[in-house]
């Protein structure tokens, strides 16, 4: 039996996302350990859609662990052999960005206050228990990790799993983060976090 799930969730114009997929699927399908893949797609293009659509994704899960895999992004063949390898509640890769030219970035190890990313592993358990992704129209999956955080789950990080993050103009991973969101994205994540415990 796999042991990891790879989900890929989109929403808005199906085919605009449709051709990305494909591509997206090609590495988790040719993983050196294999892995289940799972699809989902909301039509509606609110922003606040991506979060709930990783949830369906989620639902169709059966393995142990979780990757979300952002449909313009990739993993490198050995991503989740190495993550598997390590220790850890949440296990995340290092990142490869997608310059402009197309060219892609050295790999490096995340530290500091971006010390994870959508790929890390999670366990489905963990995921289910803290009620999955947020609706936000952006951030949605930086406060899922917040909340991972505050609840006490252990963070690993690798040096050479590389998760890679494909370049798109209209990204919304070109948002620059500011210090009053990202505390308003804390108090918030400490506040789903409490009602994640009130209501199990």
């Amino acid at each position: 039996m796999n042991q990891v799930t790879v989900c890929i969730a989109t929403y808005g114009n199906d085919s605009y996302w449709r051709p990305l997929r494909e591509v997206a699927a090609k590495p988790p399908q040719s993983q050196s350990v294999p892995c289940d893949l799972v699809f989902s797609h909301i039509p509606d293009s609110d922003a606040r859609n991506c979060g709930p659509s990783r949830n369906i994704a989620a639902e169709k899960a059966t393995t142990e662990w979780l990757l979300f895999l952002d449909a313009d992004d990739t993993i490198d063949r050995n991503c989740v052999e190495k993550l598997l390898a390590m220790p850890g509640d949440i296990r995340v890769p290092a990142i490869s960005c997608q310059r402009v030219d197309g060219t892609w970035t050295e790999h490096k190890k995340l530290s500091g206050r971006f010390a994870w990313v959508i790929g890390s592993l999670v366990r489905r358990s963990d995921f289910n228990r803290l009620g999955g992704f947020r609706p936000r129209v952006w951030g949605e999956d930086s406060e899922f990790w917040l909340r991972c955080q505050i609840s006490g789950l252990s963070f690993s990080h690798s040096d050479d799993a590389i998760y890679r993050i494909g370049y798109r103009p209209d990204s919304r991973k070109t948002y620059k983060y500011r210090d009053a969101l990202w505390s308003k994205m804390q108090t918030e994540a400490m506040e789903e976090f409490k009602g994640c415990q009130a209501n199990p």
